[in-house]
């Protein structure tokens, strides 16, 4: 039997190009290992980087909040860490609490849903928590005075207990001590903290845009409120001081349309003007308070 004189050159094509194959396989594979590798070293930090922006993202939504309520009714004797929201509460879902004492540390998770971010979450997946500072009464505390805290509870350590399933986005389990550590026993405590100082919110405070001319008259009539006595009456008779006068002329201007120009002119008339005790005179005060 003859063979075809290019059968070993047949053969010597199909072992060039099994070998080939070999190779790319095995470049392939070993492209896969490294990208695999690569992604695995760099996941931890990948994960940090998201949440120190969580943490920013949670200190920055907290400071515009307290400075978009403290511009829209700023309170004598008050400052913009009052308007700081309460954390929130082991069973409200992202919600702040309506009331927190104003003169004690309060810690919770933080208000995601209050201040509209979604659910911040650690390196850890965990939820981020929030540390609120007792009010401070004017004068304002020095700049560098901390006022709240984001922390960033990090994996659960030794002695922590935190349910696996839980209801809501961050679920309902509200014990500080199994996210959150104040001092540092071993072993060391594994919070990540950014805080917020009385200058960041002063300085946004600043920022606030100019009142309108309803807001500034209605805060001039509110400044003469002392208790239940009225400091734009000029005594002895019923007559009201010249600025007080301007400040509800203002209020009813057609052209301001101010919504509290009923209840401007009811301040500064009796029986208002002589004792702020009756019912209208208190809703008056409610409606320049919001005007």
């Amino acid at each position: 039997m003859n063979l075809p004189r290019n059968l070993p050159c047949r053969r010597h094509r199909q072992r060039g190009a099994a070998l080939l194959a070999l190779v790319l396989l095995a470049v392939v594979g070993l492209v896969a290992f490294m990208l695999a590798t690569f992604q695995n070293e760099h996941r931890p930090q990948k994960r940090q980087q998201t949440q120190q922006r969580h943490l920013a993202e949670g200190r920055d939504a907290l400071v515009a909040f307290a400075t978009q309520q403290w511009c829209s009714s700023p309170q004598p004797g008050q400052t913009p860490q009052w308007r700081l929201p309460c954390p929130a509460g082991a069973n409200s879902d992202g919600n702040a609490l309506g009331a927190c004492s104003s003169t004690a540390r309060q810690t919770g998770r933080l208000p995601w849903r209050t201040l509209v971010t979604g659910p911040l979450r650690d390196a850890a997946a965990e939820c981020l928590w929030y540390e609120r500072e007792p009010n401070q009464v004017s004068p304002a505390p020095p700049p560098d005075t901390v006022v709240a805290r984001v922390l960033a509870p990090g994996p659960a350590l030794q002695g922590q207990s935190r349910p696996g399933s839980q209801n809501g986005a961050c679920g309902n389990h509200g014990v500080a001590g199994d996210y959150i550590e104040r001092t540092a026993p071993p072993p060391m405590p594994n919070d990540s903290i950014l805080e917020i100082r009385y200058a960041d919110l002063q300085q946004a405070a600043t920022a606030c845009p100019a009142a309108s001319a309803c807001t500034s008259n209605a805060q001039t009539l509110l400044s003469n409120v002392s208790g239940n006595s009225n400091n734009c009456r000029v005594p002895p008779g019923n007559s009201v001081s010249a600025s007080c006068q301007a400040a509800a002329n203002a209020l009813t201007d057609p052209a301001n349309a101010c919504s509290c120009a009923t209840e401007a002119q009811q301040f500064v008339n009796p029986p208002c003007i002589n004792n702020l005790n009756p019912p209208q005179c208190q809703a008056a005060i409610t409606a320049l308070q919001s005007c």
